[in-house]
């Protein structure tokens, strides 16, 4: 049987929302060292200096922060996940990862053949449902991003991808 690989979903150390906090504390620790003793306020030019210094230092968050991806795939009439990861026991903010294979399914696989023959809206609603599934077998904190899978999911013929058509 092949495996028809159809989509990678990044996997995050944290959301948006908590790297962005992360980021203004940082930068606040630094404005407030650079005007340390000095009873002066900091110039806005220097807070844009430092802003920059960190953004070129770390990045942007989606393409820094991914840890991991989880590579969905049919394999028959299932829909499964292998999972790829980086992932250490801790995993601070840096730039060297290793991407090793975690297995062929994050989580258990969903047959599609009890839908059969299924509509292009079942096989969505099936990928949906293990995206669900996959996000509950992460570690806490971690993050799923199929911001772009469901832009373009309920648009894609499913049925010709499978062969079913």
């Amino acid at each position: 049987m092949v495996k028809l690989y159809f989509y990678d979903l990044p996997v995050y150390r944290v959301s948006y929302e908590e790297y962005s906090r992360k980021m203004e504390k940082r930068l606040t620790v630094l404005v407030a060292n650079a005007g340390q003793g000095s009873g002066i306020t900091v110039p806005k030019s220097t807070i844009d200096a430092l802003e920059q210094r960190q953004y070129e230092k770390l990045g942007p968050w989606q393409f820094n922060e991914i840890i991991g991806y989880v590579r969905l795939h049919f394999f028959g009439s299932q829909i499964r996940g292998e999972y790829f990861s980086a992932e250490k026991i801790r995993n601070p903010i840096g730039r060297t990862r290793v991407f090793l294979w975690h297995g062929s399914k994050l989580a258990p696989e969903i047959d599609l053949a009890p839908q059969f023959p299924a509509t292009n809206s079942q096989v969505w609603d099936v990928i949906q449902q293990y995206i669900g599934k996959c996000r509950k077998e992460l570690r806490k904190g971690r993050v799923i991003d199929d911001t772009c899978l469901l832009a373009i999911g309920p648009h894609v013929d499913w049925l010709s991808v499978l062969g079913w058509a």
